[in-house]
């Protein structure tokens, strides 16, 4: 039997069971009591249009007080009639303009998950399993952003233990502290076209084990909060201390797309949290096989930080301008440590970066890390920095970025493996205008260097600062415009060429016979381009097949001489001698 919507009727069970009424269409909460004045407490009637067995429940044009959590069964859709661009709010959290489907939230002051089962339970709206939020704002009337510190809340939106299919949409979170948490046991969530300013979280989002897909959100002050926003003390410069617009902890197979972060300490941060089992968190840890891509972060102190995940993450195609307000601290566009030695397999691939104080890309403990076809501007724009450095990074691969420092002198570096970052690569790689080391190696073995371009720099494109002597590595081919020239006038009477200590490359245009160099810096590698014909004479001073070019000074250690001899002329063989320190 079919019905025209709206209509009602009343199903009979058996003989003894009458009255139970289902509704077939939408429903309205209107016409369960709620006015949507802003004043009256809707609360009530708003829970039993939820509950009065319709699927669609609607909550017209309004202003909806709320004194408790309202609860959204499973397989119910809440639909308002907001748009995302219809909210705006004073410096003091208040609304400009609301027109939309309002939840005035008046409720909850001071709760935050110190008690995690006071805190979920007091949250605005609890979602249930197969159920639809879309087209609702939010707004607690007693928030103040423009107090140095925000008033506490729970968050906007939660979702019952073991949720599965909830779909979240063209939500508006508006002056919310914490605005979406979803981290007890969920799977197949989507939550998509959300905005608002929270200062405190955006989107917490964990315990996940099934695919998730988050996309379209943006969190910042700037885009809903008409005036000035940075005058202090005020939300700004609090939520770039405090505020994270997303914090992903245990999830796997979810894909975050289109995401935008403006003014937070941390953009994106991936934790690691405990599992908590009496509040229905059964699954603990940090992020695996995650998916990062199209997102962009502006002034977020750091736009991606990690410090606790288990791998196969994946951060492309995203924006960084990282900045800090307030001066808090220096600023990184991805930031990632881990558990040295631990197999985590990062892809970093196709990002642009510029203007950063601190590093632009950092990884520690990365093992079989990717970094790969990205951009980077402006490296140590004020201070020191460094484009990309692994630390502790084994098996990875640095390869077809580029890189450029702001041009200042500020001791920056292009591209730095420390630690042990044993087995890697750094290949075809651009390094510009840097006035410290354009790629340092330190402690780094069987590791390759190759093919790389440096333009600009004020030292040699590769240079070795290794205390521990590891010099296992390949690094060959390798071009830069800064050798230093050095000619028949630098031979002195005995044939005898010097280096001085911190030249690393030079190119000999003479044509008088050299018979040793000597060079000042210790354990310093050497590169000699010939570019003439240069006859290198034996102790006698004759010219035979068996000249020899001795090599001694400082730079002649126990693992031997650390010499490249390009396009050299008249050379038979070479002989190495350490000297005596």
């Amino acid at each position: 039997q079919s019905y025209p919507e709206g209509t009602t009727v009343t199903l009979l069970r058996n003989s003894s069971e009458a009255g139970v009424e289902r509704n077939i269409g939408p429903v309205n909460v209107k016409d369960f009591g709620a006015v949507g004045d802003g004043v009256t407490d809707d609360t009530v009637a708003i829970q039993a249009s939820l509950t009065s067995g319709a699927s669609k429940v609607v909550i017209p044009l309004g202003k909806y007080r709320t004194t408790a959590q309202l609860s959204v069964p499973d397989g119910v859709s809440l639909e308002g009639s907001s748009r995302l661009a219809s909210t705006y709010l004073n410096n003091d959290s208040s609304l400009i303009e609301d027109i939309g489907s309002f939840i005035y939230v008046d409720f909850g002051v001071g709760i935050d998950d110190s008690v995690m089962s006071t805190y979920l339970a007091n949250s605005a709206i609890e979602m249930g399993s197969g159920s639809n939020l879309t087209g609702v704002s939010f707004f607690w009337p007693n928030q103040n952003f423009g107090a140095s510190t925000p008033v506490v809340y729970p968050p906007a939106i939660t979702a019952i233990e073991d949720v599965r299919g909830l779909v979240i949409d063209n939500v508006h979170l508006g002056n919310a502290y914490v605005g979406i948490d979803i981290t007890r046991d969920n799977g197949g969530v989507v939550i998509s076209n959300v905005a608002g300013s929270p200062v405190y979280r955006g989107l917490i989002h964990g315990s996940a084990v099934n695919p998730a897909y988050i996309s379209n959100i943006t969190f910042t002050l700037r885009r809903h909060l008409r005036g000035t926003p940075w005058i202090s003390p005020n939300a700004g410069q609090w939520m770039q201390t405090n505020g994270y617009g997303v914090e992903l902890r245990r999830t796997t197979w979810a894909t975050y797309s289109n995401i935008f972060c403006f003014g937070y300490q941390r953009g994106i941060y991936l934790a690691n949290a405990a599992a908590d089992a009496a509040n229905g968190i059964n699954i603990g840890g940090s992020p695996q096989n995650i998916n990062i891509y199209g997102c962009g972060f502006d002034t977020c102190t750091y736009g991606i930080f990690g410090d606790g995940f288990q791998g196969r993450i994946s951060i492309t195609d995203c924006t960084f301008a990282p900045a800090d307000q307030y001066s808090v601290t220096g600023v990184s566009a991805i930031d990632m440590t881990n558990a040295a030695g631990s197999v985590t397999d990062v892809l970093i691939k196709g990002n642009r970066i510029w203007s950063v104080t601190k590093n632009a890309i950092n990884l520690s403990g990365q093992d079989f890390s990717k970094v790969t076809d990205n951009t980077v501007y402006e490296v140590g724009a004020g201070s020191s920095g460094v484009g990309i450095q692994l630390f502790n990074c084994n098996n990875s691969v640095i390869s077809g970025n580029t890189i450029v420092s702001n041009g200042t002198l500020n001791n920056s570096i292009g591209i730095k493996l420390d630690g042990n970052c044993q087995g890697s690569v750094v290949k075809g790689n651009i390094v510009k205008d840097f006035d410290s080391y354009p790629i340092q190696m330190d402690a780094t073995d069987y590791s390759q260097v190759i093919n790389n371009i440096g333009e600009g720099n004020t030292l040699a494109i590769v240079t070795d600062t290794s205390s521990t002597k590891k010099y296992r590595n390949v690094v060959k081919d390798n071009l830069d415009d800064i050798d230093q020239s050095y000619g028949n006038s630098d031979v002195d009477g005995s044939g005898l060429l010097t280096i001085p200590t911190g030249v690393e490359n030079i190119r000999y245009t003479g044509t008088a016979g050299v018979k040793g160099i000597t060079h000042g810096s210790y354990g310093q590698r050497l590169v000699i381009r010939f570019s003439a014909a240069c006859t290198v004479t034996d102790g006698d001073g004759t010219t035979s097949a068996e000249s020899r070019l001795q090599i001694a000074g400082n730079y002649v250690t126990a693992f031997g001489a650390i010499l490249t001899l390009e396009s050299y002329g008249n050379l038979g063989w070479f002989e190495v001698s350490r000297s005596s320190n």
